[in-house]
């Protein structure tokens, strides 16, 4: 990041020049205030708003570039997919759950409806 040697300050900036998700986080703090973990293309950030002057902003921020293997990363999608097909196939069998469920009602209701109820004293 071209900010470290100036302790990862970024001179004024609008909101076109910076990264969308960094400039949302950014452009809603208050001056001294500082941002919760900010993901955009770069990394993950920590933003602190120094100060505003009109469209533009100055900030100040710390950048993780996390370094992950290309086999690290199709291990973390494969993982994901997996988790990804077990909720799907889960809310699949929910689903027909729940038509079962409702077509068993249907039944027992259209039974009642059709069942002449005694109530027989002794």
């Amino acid at each position: 990041d071209g900010s470290a040697a100036r302790g990862g300050e970024l001179d004024y900036m609008s909101r076109k020049a910076l990264d969308p998700a960094f400039a949302e986080a950014a452009f809603s703090l208050k001056p001294g205030k500082i941002s919760k973990i900010v993901e955009s293309e770069y990394g993950f950030h920590i933003i602190q708003l120094i100060d505003r002057q009109g469209e533009k902003i100055k900030v100040r921020h710390i950048l993780l570039q996390p370094k992950i293997s290309e086999n690290e990363k199709e291990e973390a999608i494969a993982r994901l997919d997996t988790i990804r097909q077990y909720i799907t196939e889960g809310l699949m069998y929910q689903n027909q759950q729940a038509d079962i469920e409702k077509a068993i009602n249907d039944i027992l209701s259209d039974l009642r409806n059709q069942a002449t109820i005694r109530i027989l004293y002794k």
